[in-house]
């Protein structure tokens, strides 16, 4: 399973190497399978497997804790802190608006990310949050069912499939997500929540109008119900049986036409005769 594709030499180089000792390669979104193809790999040894949607505990989407603290706008960001997740240019496109509270949560890769991440927040008109460390998966939860939405800024060039946007569409949380490849199922499902020149801003005020957001939570719950992991699981275990059946065995023909075979069955002979009679050619 290729959970990214990246698009280098080294990287192509080493998936063909793979590819040929594997009878199969699943990847997350059919972008990344066109974009393997379009390098010579062969188009029966891709399987697109999504990423999927788990289900949430009711009671972890009830608890206690609290990360936010106001009546504002609410926006999550989630993910490690360094400069691949591009939370400070969504930030300094946020930063802008007094009614909003923004939580940015992620144990911190890249100190210089981080410390840009303060800096904005202390220049911030909205109210800023950092949780510098790595987040367990009932805080993750909890802090995305008590976001009004959650935005994935991610600049990232290759293709990939995301796990926190996973989670975000199990709760059904509006989603606001970069132009990246990553994304590629949010492109195609609902496009006005693909942010294509950094005004996250403006993508947030879109959100807040109350037919948007309806309509946006209904494509992500159809999502939900298309790739929740007993669809996912289902068809990985069918790609498993495909892989492992035994190779279909080819018909066996007589080496002389088929009217003198027949014109043979009509001969009053004994079975064994007749049979002895064909010279049969297996076709390997």
């Amino acid at each position: 399973t290729l959970h990214s594709v990246r698009t280098t030499p080294e990287f192509l180089n080493a998936f063909k190497k793979i590819s040929k000792i594997v009878d199969q390669l699943i990847v997350h979104q059919m972008n990344a399978k066109k974009y393997l193809l379009s390098h010579g790999f062969m188009p029966n040894s891709i399987t697109v497997i999504p990423h999927g949607t788990p289900k949430v505990p009711h009671a972890i989407q009830n608890a206690k804790k609290r990360f936010f603290r106001t009546n504002k706008f609410k926006i999550a960001m989630v993910g490690f802190i360094r400069s691949n997740k591009g939370f400070e240019i969504a930030l300094r496109s946020l930063m802008k608006d007094p009614n909003l509270e923004i939580v940015v949560a992620g144990k911190v890769i890249d100190k210089n990310v981080f410390k840009e991440l303060k800096t904005i927040k202390n220049q911030s008109l909205a109210k800023v949050s950092i949780i510098p460390r790595f987040l367990r998966d009932d805080e993750t939860f909890k802090l995305i069912s008590e976001a009004d939405c959650v935005i994935l800024p991610y600049p990232q060039t290759y293709f990939s499939s995301s796990g926190i946007l996973h989670l975000t569409v199990a709760l059904h949380k509006p989603v606001i997500v970069s132009n990246s490849p990553k994304f590629d199922e949010i492109k195609q499902r609902i496009p006005i929540c693909v942010v294509k020149d950094e005004n996250y801003l403006k993508a947030v005020k879109l959100l807040q109008h109350d037919v948007v957001r309806k309509y946006v939570i209904k494509e992500l719950r159809n999502f939900a119900r298309e790739t929740t992991w007993d669809k996912v699981a289902a068809k990985t275990i069918r790609m498993y049986q495909k892989v492992l059946s035994p190779k279909p065995t080819k018909k066996v023909f007589p080496r002389f036409p088929l009217y003198q075979a027949l014109s043979t069955s009509f001969h009053s002979k004994p079975s064994h005769v007749m049979q002895n009679e064909f010279d049969f050619l297996e076709l390997q």
